[in-house]
């Protein structure tokens, strides 16, 4: 489990240094592994001005560039596609090191030397793809250092919770266990969520056919989406925590997966025949393709989220090929629900495949919080992605979960 000091910040405030956080985590019992900085040695970039820009004659799109970066007036060709003149950008001279480990040279560009590289967010070690060099605000002074600009200095914990606290295995949960050591408030993310069109409930029904092992399931529509890449703040702090963006409907599952630790997943809703979600055991003999393209024999027990016509995921574990969101999705469902863990546990040592999904869900998820998670994730594909959220929530809710309580002497 990871998470970043500004993003446990973000839920409570505290002063504690990263080594005494570490430690108050490791005397609350949630031993930490290590502290690393994301993206270190970014410090030694800095800023420069684009003052003036030519295109170099010959095959592609490279272009020369003269940046001032206060010292001096470096010469430096790029291919970066959204460059133009007055922009400030990083830059890194040649001799200094990214933070990817390499070590910037002079470069020979048919026949012009290049004594730098203007900086994308990719160079800098942020993210794991990105087009185009990052622009800073026009007022950044020239020459100075731009960490804080690029938002990219931070400390990354690296946490082992023990098995009896999965409410420890989220950014949130971790803030929670601050806000215990210290006594200060936790502060929950605001939800700005605009529902609109038909009501949930007649685009799409549910059926519990194993209430034991799915006491609870819920869905959300979300139309005419435009999927696409992440922001750079949510591609970022996916990285930084060791999670690969995928695009901004499923980078949303996976934001929230580590922000509160309950596992969501997104449907293309075109894909779900009958618009109907029936939650079922595998048949005898069937087999299921998921997301990364291997296709498992099931056995009778394994948990199947199903169409009126097909297994759509593996329920709590992994998804399927064959609703999957895609750059031509318009259109989704988004899942929360409950699993049993022992079920999610067993399918997942049959199947040999251990998830973020399946290690959360198999040590015991939180059915409480079902429908926050959901309604953060569609408020942030409505605000990421664009589209029309459908009226209410469709909760199938079959076999109550009661709570325990728990009596504590006050001496």
């Amino acid at each position: 489990m990871k998470a970043t000091l500004k993003w446990l910040r973000e839920y409570v405030d505290f002063y504690f240094s990263p080594e005494e956080l570490a430690n108050a985590f490791t005397m609350a019992e949630t031993e930490v592994e290590s502290i690393s900085y994301f993206a270190k040695g970014i410090e030694k970039i800095i800023a420069g001005k684009i003052l003036s820009l030519e295109k170099l004659q010959g095959e592609g799109n490279l272009f020369l560039c003269q940046v001032d970066i206060g010292r001096e007036i470096l010469k430096i060709v790029t291919a970066a596609p959204n460059i133009k003149e007055g922009m400030v950008v990083p830059v890194v001279p040649k001799g200094t090191m990214l933070p990817t480990g390499i070590t910037v040279t002079a470069q020979t560009f048919r026949g012009i030397d290049s004594n730098g590289v203007l900086c994308s967010e990719q160079d800098l070690g942020l993210v794991d793809h990105s087009e185009g060099v990052i622009k800073l605000p026009k007022n950044q002074a020239i020459g100075k250092s731009v960490p804080e600009l690029v938002e990219a200095e931070d400390v990354v914990f690296e946490l082992s919770p023990t098995p009896n606290r999965p409410d420890c295995l989220s950014v949130f949960g971790l803030a929670r266990e601050i806000s215990a050591i210290t006594g200060n408030p936790l502060h929950l993310p605001e939800i700005k969520l605009k529902e609109s069109g038909l009501d949930t409930a007649k685009l799409v029904s549910i059926e519990i056919k194993e209430p034991d092992l799915c006491p609870r399931y819920t869905a959300r529509i979300i139309q005419g989406v435009r999927v696409g890449e992440s922001p750079s703040f949510m591609k970022r702090r996916l990285k930084a925590v060791g999670v690969r963006s995928i695009n901004n409907v499923v980078d949303i599952t996976n934001y929230l997966l580590m922000e509160f630790g309950h596992p969501l997943h997104a449907f293309d809703f075109d894909f779900i025949r009958g618009k109907k979600i029936v939650v079922r055991c595998a048949g005898s003999g069937e087999k299921f393709k998921t997301l990364d393209g291997v296709e498992r024999a099931l056995k009778k027990d394994t948990l199947l989220i199903a169409d009126s016509e097909k297994g759509i995921a593996i329920a709590g574990i992994m998804g399927g090929e064959n609703s999957e969101v895609s750059e031509s999705t318009k259109n989704v469902l988004l899942e929360s629900a409950y699993f049993d863990p022992v079920n999610i546990r067993r399918g997942s040592k049959y199947l040999g495949l251990s998830t973020e999904a399946s290690y959360r869900f198999e040590r015991g998820a939180d059915p409480d919080i079902l429908k926050y998670t959901s309604e953060r994730a569609i408020a942030l594909m409505q605000e990421m992605c664009g589209g029309e959220v459908t009226k209410g929530i469709v909760d199938e809710y079959p076999k109550k979960i009661s709570r325990k309580t728990v009596l504590l002497r006050s001496d």
